[in-house]
């Protein structure tokens, strides 16, 4: 957990502004726990549609290959995004377990829910890194990262505009 309180160190500074109005700030606070379920359920049903949708094209592919090889042909399909895309898959199922896990400790406004938070972002940047080598093809691509990398810092900027909350010692600050 060090390393995570020095990337919150680092990343601190850099996300101060501009200030978002406490009425935001409170609906982040009260609401949070809850978009955090529903993103946890839906990053992991995400992921078994990836996991599907992968075993499904590699048994076309391994028919294709099967198919080329019975008249002789060189087989050439071959899958050099594979390891990047189960890279890229564990990522979002280790994103959804931190979701899911930061449920309770957001609604109990504890500094724990948010720490999940914080890892949980830092993965989704570690997350579309990887979209650069898994391919357009299957779903990633360097357009996939660069948007990624916006959704990742509109969620750092929410994460450290409501931060104050959840290092506070009353539960109910908001400032």
């Amino acid at each position: 957990m060090e390393l995570l309180k020095t990337i919150e160190d680092s990343l601190a500074p850099l996300f101060k502004q501009p200030e978002m109005p406490d009425g935001g700030k409170k609906w982040f606070v009260k609401y949070l726990p809850i978009l955090a379920l529903i993103g946890g359920i839906l990053q992991a049903i995400s992921a078994l549609l990836l996991w599907q949708a992968w075993y499904v094209a590699d048994n076309y592919l391994g028919i294709a290959n099967d198919i080329a090889r019975s008249y002789g042909a060189q087989t050439s399909l071959g899958r050099p995004a594979a390891l990047w895309f189960w890279l890229a898959l564990t990522s979002v199922v280790i994103g959804a377990v931190i979701l899911l896990m930061a449920y309770k400790p957001l609604k109990e406004k504890q500094k724990k829910g948010w720490d999940l938070l914080l890892l949980g972002s830092v993965i989704n940047v570690v997350y579309a890194v990887l979209l650069i080598f898994v391919g357009s093809g299957y779903g990633g691509g360097f357009s996939n990262f660069i948007f990624s990398l916006i959704g990742s810092a509109i969620g750092f900027w929410i994460l450290f505009q409501i931060r104050k909350s959840y290092i506070s010692s009353k539960k109910s600050d908001v400032k």
